[in-house]
């Protein structure tokens, strides 16, 4: 009982003291502000653990052109994986940035303040245990904060209004009026720190196109090209999303039945992998995997998705990003459904993407969607150019990374 009353005490005084840091960085950050806004360069660090993750490449190249910023990428290590994961990650990192020749610094314990001193911070992903604690927030408070999520904000969860480091951002920028309010509803009245400004990601796939490398390898003929995108989360409780276990044989059957008509991409979710090996055992899921890479109109693919989306004429996903990135396409897709509630999580821009899909509730319905593509019949066309406009239009006509420059320069 003495124990329990003591925690109780603890948690409450450390609650308390949290809330006089954050009182006291926040008083400071209008000076901050205009401090930065009057030098010639505006030092600017990315924190970047993991490419997969880094949706603000866009901004950084940007930035990069821009007269008035100085961009920074800072590599580190993540904390969360196993060591051989971790490695792994930060070695894919390093080589894609050497391959575009750009140029990064590797930071670790108190870098950044050091190797860097930058005037804006933004971080690829805003968790305690992600990375080093003293790269993140509390130990660089000398800097500002900016917040960019790594996929559209389609959720509405309650903790994310009591984030600390969401109360120490300066800015945080949003998609449309929609995704701010949902925000704005979570968070104390006094941090109201949202912006629209678009973010990166839409500056790519506003202008996705035939430019883009084409990764389909049915080139030579005219069957149509679908995407089936299944999720990871086979046996998750919290987020139990996936449909794969219950179709996963009858889509191999499906691709068999219409080998004349249609030629598939599988391309799952990275982390269906491992949840597969788990389930079913490393010698089941290779086959799978296996399956698809071989099958006579299928291949599988496991990197980029911005050319496999250009060059496709249909999705079947069951993946929350997906739902809003792949109706910049223009094309059908099909959301395959569970049965289980999972849109209570969703915001009113999630649930309008959501709408605007068709539902998969069975093999026998997905059939059918396949059938309508090679008809061409498209009856929620009109929706999804609907929902483009009014969700997905970038304010003041100018790019999401124009927006967030000028939000950083001339911004309170």
């Amino acid at each position: 009982m003495i124990m329990r009353f003591v925690r109780i005490v603890i948690g409450y005084l450390s609650s308390r003291v949290e809330q006089l840091r954050m009182y006291k960085y926040r008083s400071k950050i209008p000076a901050k502000v205009r401090r930065m806004q009057q030098k010639e360069k505006i030092k600017v660090l990315f924190v970047l653990s993991d490419l997969s993750l880094w949706k603000s490449e866009a901004l950084y190249l940007a930035m990069l052109e821009h007269s008035r910023f100085d961009p920074v990428l800072g590599v580190c290590l993540l904390e969360a994986d196993k060591p051989t994961e971790i490695i792994r990650k930060f070695n894919r990192l390093c080589v894609y940035l050497k391959d575009k020749k750009y140029e990064y610094v590797e930071i670790s314990q108190k870098d950044i303040a050091t190797k860097v001193n930058p005037d804006i911070i933004f971080y690829q992903q805003p968790y305690t245990g992600v990375i080093d604690p003293t790269l993140f927030f509390r130990f660089n408070l000398q800097a500002l904060f900016c917040h960019i999520s790594y996929a559209f904000n389609t959720t509405q969860m309650p903790w994310e209004g009591t984030m600390p480091y969401f109360h120490y951002c300066w800015h945080h920028y949003f998609e449309n009026e929609s995704t701010k309010e949902t925000r704005d509803r979570l968070m104390p009245r006094f941090i109201r720190n949202g912006v629209v400004t678009g973010v990166p990601i839409q500056d790519t796939l506003v202008s996705l196109s035939k430019t883009e490398r084409n990764p389909w390898k049915n080139n030579a003929d005219r069957r149509k090209r679908i995407i089936w995108a299944p999720h990871h989360t086979i046996s998750d409780g919290l987020l139990h999303y996936s449909t794969f276990l219950e179709i996963a044989d009858d889509m191999v059957a499906l691709a068999e039945k219409y080998k004349e008509e249609v030629w598939f991409s599988f391309k799952p979710h990275p982390f269906l992998y491992k949840r597969l090996v788990n389930k079913w055992g490393m010698g089941r899921t290779e086959s799978y995997y296996a399956k698809w890479a071989q099958m006579e109109n299928t291949q599988y693919d496991s990197g980029d998705y911005l050319g496999l989306f250009a060059y496709s004429d249909a999705m079947i996903h069951d993946c929350g990003s997906f739902t809003v990135e792949y109706l910049y396409t223009g094309n059908p897709v099909m959301y395959l459904v569970n049965g289980l509630p999972h849109t209570e999580t969703l915001n009113d821009f999630g649930k309008a993407a959501y709408k605007v899909h068709y539902m998969g509730h069975t093999i026998e319905e997905i059939e059918t969607f396949i059938r309508n593509i090679l008809q061409g019949k498209d009856d929620m066309k009109e929706k999804r150019t609907a929902f483009v406009e009014e969700y997905l239009t970038l304010p003041n006509s100018k790019t999401a990374c124009q927006n967030i420059m000028d939000a950083i320069l001339y911004g309170k």
